[in-house]
């Protein structure tokens, strides 16, 4: 979802869409706290992998692609976070998981 789309969605589809990112973090974060998963400052980012930079960054967050899909997360660095931008998330799976109340 862009941002010019996330702006475009009225008031209740705003506030589904933030309970359901909230719903992604805590239970990421109970799994982290578990020892589940690794601690991001042992990890490289992804992104600059793949660029093949010739310094690996040190990843300095997991990104969400999906957040319905929580423990699907990938290191990176600040700069790449930025750079995917929001996560996607539709209507439909709004729908298909109950969020979608309106």
């Amino acid at each position: 979802m862009t941002r010019k789309e996330y702006a475009e969605l009225p008031e209740a589809l705003r506030h589904d869409y933030v309970a359901v990112k909230r719903f992604a973090g805590s239970q990421f974060g109970y799994a982290r706290s578990a020892g589940k998963l690794t601690h991001i400052r042992t990890l490289h980012c992804v992104d600059c992998k793949a660029l093949r930079y010739p310094r690996l960054v040190q990843a300095t967050c997991y990104d969400h692609r999906d957040y319905f899909e929580p423990f699907n997360v990938e290191p990176v660095c600040t700069w790449h976070n930025i750079m995917r931008g929001y996560a996607t998330i539709t209507l439909d799976k709004l729908k298909l998981f109950g969020w979608y109340f309106y």
